[in-house]
C-alpha cells in the first residue's frame, strides 16, 4: 500500500473519531441540559417555604409579583428566565429563575403549587455546573469518554459556569451578596402577599442566614 492510500486512511480515521467525539459531546450536554431540568437535594445549597393559607390558585399572581420586585431591585448582573423543573423526577411545573451572569451554575429559583386551599411557595438556592454532572456520571462514562472530560468540560466553564469553593474573597462576597438579596426580597414579598390576605409570616423560619458559610468545606 502507498504511502497516498495510507495517508487517505489515516484520515478517514481521524474524521471518524472526531465525529464520535463531538456525538459524545454533545449526548453529554443534551444529558446535562436534561438533568438540570430536575431538582434533586444534592444540588440544593439553602431551601426555604411558606404555606399560604386560602390563596389556591394565587401561585402565577405571587410569582409575577416576586419577579417584579426583583427587577426593581437592581441587583448587578442578576436575570430572571423561567424554567420547568421537576422536583425529584416528579411532574415539572414552571419556576422562576434568577441567575448571576458572573456566576453561572449558581441560581436561586422559586416556584408554587396548590395544597389544598392553601398555596405552597417554596424557594431553592442551587448550584449544579457540567463538572456536577459529570461526578454524577463517572461511573456510566465509558473509559474512551473520559479523555475528553477536559475538552467537555473548557467548552462549558468557557461560558461562565463556577465552581464556589474556588472563588476568591471578593467574587465569594458579591455572589453571596446577589443570593441574599435575591431570597431577601422572596421573603418580603411572600410576606406582603400574606399581609394582603392577613396572614401571619411568624411561622417561616429565617434562615437565608449564614450565607457566608454555603460555599466553605
Amino acid at each position: 500500500m502507498d504511502s497516498f492510500a495510507l495517508i487517505i486512511i489515516g484520515v478517514a480515521a481521524w474524521q471518524g473519531w472526531a465525529h464520535v467525539t463531538r456525538t459524545s459531546i454533545k449526548r453529554k450536554t443534551r444529558r446535562f441540559e436534561d438533568q438540570r431540568a430536575i431538582l434533586t437535594k444534592d444540588k440544593i445549597l439553602h431551601e426555604d417555604s411558606a404555606l399560604v393559607e386560602k390563596a389556591e390558585g394565587r401561585g402565577d399572581e405571587l410569582i409575577e409579583r416576586i419577579g417584579r420586585a426583583i427587577q426593581e431591585e437592581n441587583i448587578p448582573r442578576i436575570v430572571l428566565s423561567t424554567r420547568e423543573v421537576s422536583v425529584d423526577g416528579g411532574d415539572r411545573c414552571a419556576f422562576l429563575v434568577a441567575a448571576d451572569e458572573k456566576f453561572k451554575g449558581v441560581e436561586t429559583i422559586v416556584g408554587t403549587h396548590n395544597y389544598g386551599n392553601r398555596l405552597d411557595v417554596v424557594w431553592y438556592v442551587i448550584h449544579d455546573t457540567p463538572e456536577d454532572m459529570w461526578e454524577r456520571e463517572e461511573k456510566f462514562t465509558a473509559s474512551w469518554e473520559k479523555k475528553h472530560r477536559k475538552d467537555w468540560l473548557a467548552v462549558h466553564y468557557g461560558g461562565g459556569y463556577v465552581s464556589p469553593k474556588s472563588l476568591g474573597v471578593r467574587d465569594n462576597e458579591e455572589l453571596h451578596n446577589g443570593i441574599g438579596l435575591v431570597v431577601g426580597v422572596i421573603r418580603n414579598e411572600v410576606e406582603n402577599f400574606k399581609k394582603g390576605l392577613n396572614l401571619d409570616f411568624s411561622a417561616v423560619d429565617s434562615r437565608t442566614r449564614g450565607f457566608v458559610n454555603l460555599f466553605r468545606p
